[in-house]
């Protein structure tokens, strides 16, 4: 798998670009990360709410 992304991080925001072999990054059909991103808190998540709304707590991975 080949996959180059890079996130530079601008005052509040985050900007995110993909490179040569993005689409072995496996995000799905049509999707993609490109973009401008503004950042909201400095803190940590503890989880991240998914698609069906249901809470995963990153605890949870290794």
């Amino acid at each position: 798998m080949q996959c180059k992304i890079t996130f530079k991080f601008i005052e509040n925001t985050i900007l995110v670009e993909s490179f040569d072999g993005f689409d072995d990054c496996r995000f799905g059909g049509s999707v993609y990360p490109d973009g401008k991103y503004k950042i909201f808190s400095n803190k940590i998540p503890s989880y991240y709410i998914d698609g069906e709304g249901k809470k995963h707590y990153f605890k949870n991975y290794k």
